[in-house]
C-alpha cells in the first residue's frame, strides 16, 4: 500500500471514530438526537435566518437530498423546530 492510502485509512478510521463519540456524547445531553440532526441544526443557525436550500444542506452534510428532506420533515413535524417555505424559483433550474 501506498503510503498516501495508509494515511487516508488511518484518517478515515479516526472520523469514524470521532462521529461515534459525537453521537454517543450528544445522545447523552440531548434526547435521542443524531450527529446529522447535529449538524442540520448547527446549519441552521449559522445560516442566522436567512433561507438555506435542502439541496446546499444535503451538500454540506454529504447526504441525498431526499435522506436530508426526511430528516427535515422530521423537525419540522415532529419536533417543530423549522418551517420550510417552497422556493418557486428551484422549480424551474
Amino acid at each position: 500500500m501506498t503510503r498516501a492510502l495508509t494515511d487516508w485509512l488511518k484518517l478515515q478510521s479516526l472520523t469514524q471514530q470521532i462521529d461515534q463519540e459525537l453521537t454517543a456524547a450528544l445522545q447523552t445531553l440531548v434526547d435521542q438526537i443524531s450527529l446529522n440532526e447535529f449538524y442540520v441544526l448547527h446549519f441552521l443557525e449559522q445560516a442566522e435566518g436567512q433561507p438555506l436550500r435542502v439541496n446546499d444542506l444535503s451538500a454540506k452534510l454529504g447526504l441525498s437530498q431526499s435522506a436530508t428532506s426526511r430528516m427535515l420533515t422530521r423537525f419540522e413535524r415532529t419536533y417543530e423546530v423549522i418551517e420550510r417555505q417552497p422556493n418557486s424559483v428551484d422549480r424551474f433550474i
